[in-house]
């Protein structure tokens, strides 16, 4: 078994994982909008959101699709724990993150990890940088 995040975003969820892709690497595997899909009796505003998106880093996924205007409640994000080889590969990542967000808890040495911070980017999705080195 495997648990994946997939992450709801409002509008913006192309730019959000063009973002991780740069950050995080890996293969940005789909980018599925809803016109892609031939969905019927859509708003011009909602052809380009995104149905689907992966991307695939290592063995990991991480799955997200945009919200569309049919939707009554606003998206809920998850928290990503992501797991780092290394401190200075930890600390890139965390900085990459964190630029335009919400530093809560900045990278340092700690109890359980040679490093780990939590952070809130730019789209608004929490993050936990750990190392596991």
């Amino acid at each position: 078994m495997q648990f994946v995040p997939y992450l709801n975003f409002n509008g913006y969820c192309r730019e959000a994982f063009e973002f991780y892709h740069q950050v995080l690497g890996g293969e940005l595997v789909a980018m599925i909008t809803h016109e892609d899909m031939g969905i019927p009796g859509l708003d011009e505003a909602s052809k380009s959101l995104i149905l689907h998106a992966s991307l695939k880093v290592g063995d990991q996924t991480l799955m997200a699709s945009d919200v569309t205007g049919d939707m009554s409640t606003p998206p809920v994000p998850v928290q990503v724990s992501l797991q780092v080889n290394g401190a200075s590969e930890a600390e890139r990542i965390f900085h990459a993150l964190a630029d335009g967000g919400n530093v809560i808890m900045p990278i340092e040495k700690q109890e359980w990890a040679e490093r780990f911070a939590f952070l809130t980017d730019k789209f608004g999705i929490p993050w936990m940088v750990t190392t596991t080195t």
